[in-house]
């Protein structure tokens, strides 16, 4: 079972009803998170300071039947993962995984609704 850390929310909910001859209308606006509190939940990925990749780092080339080799790190499709492309392929991984959304509890958001009844 999954279990993700304690936190706190506080939410707005805002009712209005209005009355206009025969027509009823009810307003309602809900802001969820109000004070736009963000919980780190547990990233599934470690990254790392850009300084902290160095090309020495990479070292081994990877064939196509490796099974490391990986096409997406294969920049000239040549069928080897060279170290250089190894070394690209990763920095660029890292900063894409740097600030993954999803990696945080939903921030502020709103939603407005109206109801019309006859």
């Amino acid at each position: 079972m999954l279990r993700l850390p304690f936190n706190r929310q506080i939410d707005l909910v805002c009712l209005r009803s209005f009355k206009l001859g025969r027509l009823s209308l009810d307003a309602n606006l809900d802001l969820l998170n109000l004070l736009d509190i963000r919980y780190n939940i547990a990233p599934v990925q470690m990254t790392y300071p850009d300084e902290s990749i160095v090309p020495s780092m990479f070292t081994v080339n990877y064939t196509l039947f490796n099974m490391f080799y990986h096409p997406g790190a294969d920049a000239d499709h040549d069928g080897v993962v060279t170290h250089d492309e190894y070394y690209q392929a990763f920095k660029e991984l890292n900063r894409q995984s740097s600030d993954w959304p999803n990696w945080y509890t939903a921030p502020r958001r709103a939603r407005i609704g109206v109801t019309v009844g006859f």
